[in-house]
């Protein structure tokens, strides 16, 4: 069964200098494998270990096409596994799920994969429903190649419609599976875009194991976020560069109607949606609205500043999101406006009032019409 992830080979036993001596068995978990793997001498992993309650970096020679790995997890954990000492998550990563338990996998290159073998029932389980998962895929070959293409033309509706399949997929999942890990994973994915009470319930579905994991703490931690950015409360402020390299907050339009349009370059249905809110703006601007426009470009601030001179909507304001990396080169959201609103999904629309409360919020492209009969009564 196909993971999709990473490359292994050691026949070297790799012991964690932090692991202490005495670890019970049933939180060993041992991994062996065999690789295929030209120029390439090591296999790297990332995990957190929640035995030691920390994240865990590893690699391991790669000899005569073996290799082993030894560590220590309570639970099932996510394993990113790579070729190259490098923590982007690609395209040459696989993501498997270990078990304190003996495991075997197979990795190969051209094209990248990585196969679990034996050991890890909850790796088999995510192999089956990716299994399903790449059969929607090919049900649907043809739009995504044409949406990975930037095909403005291909109707938005086609794309709702793979991604509309994918989610039910995975929550007829959670709920045949509750007590799986991969459940636990997957949800946190998933929190921005389901309701309140579905949250919960998958919650509290799952046994005290799950409930207790890294995984359920995270989305007990999660579940009261989801008021962030509900109509009915206070906007939360910000302050931020713009695109014309002033210093801006959302402070500054006290007394107005603000608009914050959430998107990127690489979102093809927020930039087909631009003409829409062009006509908006121009037909309100001078009524009091004013849009700002929040993008998820930070760490390609070119491709950002293109599309606004292309697509012809400097007239507003625009800001990056806020993502910055510390000085280990990890992603540091604290300052992120997308994690204020409690953003994911692309395109997403935030209505704010003169005093600063927020009247309105429209994800995706089917909230448009409602956005537009909501200025209306505003203005009109």
């Amino acid at each position: 069964m196909i993971i999709s992830f990473l490359r292994f080979s050691l026949i070297t036993l790799c012991l964690y200098p932090l692991f202490g001596i005495g670890q019970p068995l049933s939180e060993v978990f041992y991994l062996k494998g065999s690789a295929i793997a030209e120029n390439q001498d090591k296999v790297y992993i990332n995990y957190y270990s929640n035995t030691l309650q920390k994240g865990i970096s590893d690699s391991c020679k790669i000899i005569d096409g073996r290799f082993f790995f030894k560590g220590f997890t309570t639970d099932p954990a996510v394993v990113f596994v790579k070729l190259t000492r490098d923590k982007v998550i690609d395209d040459q990563t696989a993501i498997i799920f270990i078990e304190p338990t003996k495991m075997e996998i197979r990795i190969a290159t051209n094209p990248f994969e990585v196969v679990m073998v034996s050991g890890s029932k909850t790796q088999f389980e995510y192999d089956s429903l990716n299994e399903k998962k790449k059969m929607i895929r090919e049900k649907h070959k043809q739009v995504i190649t044409e949406f990975e293409k930037g095909n403005k033309d291909k109707p938005d509706v086609e794309m709702e419609s793979y991604y509309e399949e994918l989610r039910l997929l995975d929550c007829n999942f959670f709920t045949s599976h509750p007590n799986s890990f991969v459940t636990g994973y997957l949800l946190q994915f998933y929190y921005r875009q389901l309701p309140t009470d579905t949250l919960r319930k998958y919650y509290y579905n799952m046994n005290k194991a799950l409930q207790s994991s890294i995984y359920g703490i995270r989305l007990k931690e999660l579940i009261p976020k989801l008021k962030l950015g509900l109509a009915g409360i206070r906007a939360p402020d910000f302050t931020s560069i713009s695109y014309t390299k002033k210093i801006i907050s959302l402070a500054n339009f006290q007394g107005q109607y603000v608009l914050l349009d959430f998107w990127a370059d690489w979102c093809v249905p927020c930039r087909k949606n631009f003409p829409s809110l062009i006509k908006l703006y121009n037909k309100y601007h001078d009524k009091g609205l004013e849009i700002m426009g929040v993008a998820d470009n930070d760490f390609k601030e070119e491709a950002w500043k293109k599309a606004i001179e292309s697509d012809k909507v400097g007239m507003w304001h625009h800001v990056l999101r806020g993502l910055q990396k510390n000085e280990k080169g990890e992603i540091d959201q604290t300052k992120s406006i997308s994690e204020k609103y409690n953003v994911m999904l692309l395109p997403t629309k935030i209505l704010i009032d003169p005093s600063g409360i927020i009247i309105g919020r429209y994800k995706g492209t089917e909230g448009d019409g409602l956005l537009e009969v909501k200025l209306q009564e505003i203005f009109e």
